[in-house]
């Protein structure tokens, strides 16, 4: 018998909370349509990320 499970991992920065043209950073982990968005305590400059 074999399971299947779906398993993501996607870094994103969260320009809604962006202060001073600088955004939150944040990892989001996806495991069977379960979601999960946990800090990682860093800031980006939003004209470096697409």
């Amino acid at each position: 018998m074999r399971n299947s499970v779906a398993f993501g991992l996607v870094f994103i920065p969260k320009s809604s909370k962006a202060k001073n043209d600088q955004a939150p950073f944040y990892a989001r982990i996806s495991l069977n349509g379960e979601r999960i968005d946990l800090s990682l305590q860093l800031r980006i400059a939003s004209n470096l990320w697409e």
